[in-house]
């Protein structure tokens, strides 16, 4: 795409070879587009989910801002951990395991019940 006179840390790009940052764009894009989604189509799920879990819909819109403003104040505090403290590689490691330790108790439970239903 970028032509002839593109480098690689291997060597140049072969004519008629896409550089290789071009599919390092298009995967970020796409985990991008899936993860936004994923996050916004809680919409049309909330009525149903009011249903099942009997919580208003005040409630579940209050879990779901709440939601998104740790999750943006979570992107700078990684941002800057990425960037200036630790490093890429350590960060992604760390991070994976976080995530991983999170859905733990998910892995563990008896109850078929979603754990925060209410009784």
């Amino acid at each position: 795409m970028l032509g002839y006179h593109c480098y690689r840390w291997m060597g140049r790009v072969q004519k008629g070879q896409v550089f290789y940052g071009w599919w390092i764009v298009t995967v970020s894009f796409g985990v991008v587009l899936v993860s936004t989604g994923i996050r916004f189509a809680f919409g049309p799920s909330l009525i149903p989910m009011t249903d099942d879990l009997g919580f208003s819909r005040t409630t579940l819109s209050t879990i779901a801002a709440l939601s998104m403003v740790v999750y943006g104040t979570g992107m700078v505090f990684a941002g800057y951990t990425v960037s200036h403290t630790f490093g890429t590689e350590y960060c992604r490691r760390s991070f994976s395991k976080l995530t991983g330790l999170g859905y733990h108790p998910y892995g563990v439970n008896q109850d078929p019940r979603l754990p925060v239903t209410p009784q």
